[in-house]
């Protein structure tokens, strides 16, 4: 996306169907590391 537009941005890939699948730490971590990253 940064590279297309100049714009940072976050994919977050989630079953949305299955709440087995999707996992709250690894992507409460992902976006944490994303916004650090912004702040940098």
């Amino acid at each position: 996306m940064m590279q297309e537009t100049g714009v940072p941005g976050l994919v977050v890939e989630a079953d949305m169907a299955d709440p087995r699948a999707f996992a709250e730490e690894p992507t409460r971590n992902r976006v944490q590391a994303f916004l650090e990253t912004l702040g940098a």
